[in-house]
């Protein structure tokens, strides 16, 4: 008899319960990000709004938020969005609208914050620059709104596409449109290039046009560009100006098209 109960205890003893959830939260639909559901208490708030180069919201804009994984929002008529972020170093990124008439340029900066930082920020993308072709024959120096490549057809490729790079573009920031870019130093020029994320891994010769004034003749520079992948400014080299401060050029060798900054270190 107590054989039978025991064997009649077993069998109406019920399974463990069993978290089903998943562990995956969408900011949007297109949110490619995960959580766990352990609570943290050290996230930063890291809010903003994606504006075009005349203060309108761009709506249908994306942001992403990206490190080992990326969290993405399309923003709305308003432009806003809205994420909570580990306290660490992320790259973050801001496309255009896909569906846009007028062509923007796209963003790229990596962004570090601090434990349970607030941080709003206003990510203005400008109209792009007008498209230059890549050479067929021998390389020629293009303009990219200040940014001068030495190009030719085959020079340029986008990581995991198969589709050739045949135009390339750029677009030079006014200094009140500059993403925070977390950079040491006296910070010059900044530009968007396109298509983002085109590269080359031998580099491309680049020079810089710029006004008189904004810098002195012979003075040397470094050009800064982000980095998707690594989440940081990497730098890409000198470049020195002539006697009038008018073109920089040396011995940089730009690897990828994406946030570029002339920046002017400080003296030790």
């Amino acid at each position: 008899m107590r054989l039978l109960l025991l064997l009649l205890a077993a069998c109406t003893t019920t399974p463990a319960d069993t978290d089903t959830d998943t562990g995956t939260a969408s900011d949007t639909a297109s949110d490619s990000g995960t959580e766990t559901d352990t609570e943290r208490t050290d996230l930063a708030h890291f809010t903003g709004a994606v504006m075009d180069d005349a203060g309108a919201p761009l709506d249908g804009a994306r942001v992403s938020v990206c490190r080992a994984i990326c969290r993405t929002q399309t923003v709305d008529s308003t432009g806003l969005f809205d994420f909570q972020v580990e306290p660490e170093t992320h790259s973050i990124h801001v496309e255009p609208p896909h569906d846009q008439s007028v062509a923007h340029a796209s963003a790229l900066f990596p962004l570090t914050f601090a434990a349970n930082e607030e941080r709003d920020v206003t990510v203005t993308l400008p109209l792009a620059g007008t498209p230059r072709p890549l050479p067929t024959g021998a390389a020629a120096e293009l303009d990219l709104d200040g940014v001068l490549l030495t190009l030719q057809d085959g020079d340029l490729a986008v990581a995991l596409s198969p589709d050739p790079v045949l135009q390339v573009s750029g677009a030079r920031l006014a200094p009140e449109l500059y993403p925070p870019l977390q950079l040491d130093g006296d910070v010059l020029a900044v530009w968007y290039l396109s298509p983002y994320n085109a590269g080359s891994n031998a580099g491309v010769p680049v020079a810089i046009a710029l006004e008189p004034g904004v810098v002195t003749g012979g003075e040397a520079l470094r050009l800064w560009r982000a980095d998707y992948a690594t989440f940081s400014w990497v730098d890409d080299g000198e470049v020195l100006a002539n006697s009038d401060g008018t073109r920089l050029e040396g011995s940089a060798l730009l690897h990828g098209l994406t946030t570029l900054a002339l920046v002017r270190t400080p003296a030790p």
